[in-house]
């Protein structure tokens, strides 16, 4: 594979063996600490700007990481990785027809408003009637408090693991007890 380097200004890595200019302000990245940038490509750049020396070792990463920032930085991932599952929607079977919601802003406020506007809405080229909004208000009210539920517990587990856990943890994955 080569050496590898990380531009400590735009946080891109680089190959020698690929590219014949590494830029000027990269560090060198030992072979040690190769394995854990590949296994923690996301969470590694946060740690460019502590670097003192010009090459990067594991005893290097493991001085950089504070558990705290890592906590912070991790949590503000999850908290977007909610957001976007939450706004990117879900589906429900109407009338034996599979459709899909997404659940922006936008969309929940139709969906309250047509709520109170017994006459229903329209989406998809379809009208539907008070009973199904009703249903599709239900749906999407039980998507968002899934995430949110869910984003509450992989916080706390965040907040109570380990520098390891905190890295290996992503939306999505089952929460370990």
């Amino acid at each position: 594979m080569g050496a590898i380097f990380c531009n400590t200004t735009s946080g891109e890595f680089y190959w020698k063996d690929e590219y014949s200019n590494v830029p000027a302000n990269s560090i060198e990245i030992d072979e040690d600490a190769k394995d854990f940038y590949i296994q923690n490509k996301d969470n590694f750049a946060i740690y460019l700007n502590r670097v003192k020396d010009d090459k990067i070792t594991i005893d290097t990463i493991h001085e950089l990481v504070d558990i705290n920032d890592l906590m912070v930085y991790k949590i503000e991932l999850m908290n977007k990785a909610c957001e976007e599952s939450i706004y990117e929607g879900f589906d429900l079977t109407l009338n034996d027809e599979e459709m899909h919601f997404s659940y922006t802003v936008h969309d929940q406020l139709n969906i309250q408003e047509a709520l109170q506007d017994s006459g229903g809405f329209n989406k998809g080229g379809k009208h539907w009637l008070n009973g199904d909004v009703q249903k599709i208000a239900k749906a999407g009210k039980d998507h968002k408090n899934y995430h949110r539920s869910y984003c509450h517990q992989i916080k706390e587990y965040i907040r109570q693991g380990t520098v390891q856990e905190i890295l290996d943890i992503s939306y999505g994955d089952i929460i370990p007890e």
